[in-house]
C-alpha cells in the first residue's frame, strides 16, 4: 500500500488522492491528463496547480478549494504543490504489488487473455 500524498501548507495538511472520480472531474473541469503536464509549464499555472490540488483533495477533505490552497502558498511552494499533484496522479495510475511478493497482476489483461484462449 502506498503512503498517502500529504501537502503541508502553513501547517495545514491536505491529502491528495487521484481516484476515478477525481480523474473524471479533472477532465470535465480542467483538462485531460495528457494536457495537464504541458499546461503546468505555461502561463496560468499559478492558478492551475492549486486548482488541480484542490480537486485531488476533495475525496479526503471535501470543501478544500483552489482559492484556499492558492492563498496558503508562498512562491516557493509552487514546486512543492506541483510535485505533490504529480505524485498523487502517478500513485493513482500505478498498479499495487501483492503483499506476498508476487508480481502485480493486470486483471484487464488476464480477462482479455482468457477470452482469447476460449476462442481458440
Amino acid at each position: 500500500m502506498k503512503k498517502p500524498v500529504i501537502l503541508n501548507l502553513q501547517g495545514n495538511e491536505i491529502e491528495l488522492r487521484f481516484t476515478m472520480a477525481a480523474w473524471e472531474r479533472m477532465e470535465d473541469e480542467i483538462c485531460t491528463l495528457e494536457d495537464l503536464q504541458k499546461r503546468m509549464q505555461l502561463p496560468g499555472r499559478l492558478r492551475l496547480i492549486p486548482q488541480v490540488a484542490a480537486l485531488l483533495a476533495q475525496d479526503a477533505q471535501p470543501g478544500t478549494t483552489a482559492e484556499m490552497i492558492f492563498d496558503s502558498m508562498r512562491p516557493a511552494d509552487l514546486r512543492t504543490v506541483s510535485a505533490a499533484v504529480m505524485q498523487a496522479i502517478t500513485d493513482g495510475l500505478t498498479m499495487d504489488e501483492k503483499a506476498d511478493g508476487e508480481e502485480a497482476r493486470d486483471a484487464v489483461l488476464e480477462e482479455i487473455e482468457s477470452k482469447k484462449e476460449g476462442a481458440v
